[in-house]
């Protein structure tokens, strides 16, 4: 169990954040998440049946694995997803783990204007020094080597 934990939910309170187009809101099927690139680093935007959209982190932390955008979101009485592998629930508002959990994601503004999908994010270099993809895959580093053929 890795249970990743960022260094706090805030950890891009003092950054200065910039809305960002991510394409056609009509592109984002409802309840559904879409993973979206912003320089290394694999974002889950959901758009839910009743109109509010969210951004956060496409990993999830109990075994830092980037599948949030495939989980289970809802609308009910907490906005949520759930992770596909292993059930985990997140408050798609706060990024806390909701039933008791002490897990966390890493949450942006999202908002649809004109038509387009726009996220309120830090510059591309301060999200991937926290949440870049190649920073946290969890592999080995072993060297690859050349296939042997037999004749």
């Amino acid at each position: 169990q890795t249970n990743w934990r960022p260094p706090s939910l805030s950890v891009f309170e003092r950054s200065e954040h910039s809305w960002q187009d991510f394409g056609p809101a009509d592109a984002f099927q409802p309840n559904l998440g879409t993973a979206v690139l912003y320089g290394k680093t694999q974002l889950a935007v959901f758009k839910l049946k009743d109109g509010s959209v969210f951004a956060t982190q496409n990993m999830c932390p109990h075994k830092q694995a980037f599948v949030l955008a495939q989980g289970i979101a809802s609308d009910g009485e907490v906005p949520k997803v759930a992770c596909p592998l292993h059930k985990k629930q997140f408050d798609l508002s706060s990024g806390k783990e909701i039933n008791g959990g002490d897990l966390e994601i890493v949450t942006f503004e999202a908002k649809v204007q004109d038509g387009r999908m726009m996220l309120h994010l830090p510059p591309r270099d301060e999200v991937d020094a926290v949440l870049a993809t190649d920073k946290l895959r969890v592999c080995s580093e072993a060297p690859v080597e050349e296939p042997v053929f037999s004749r």
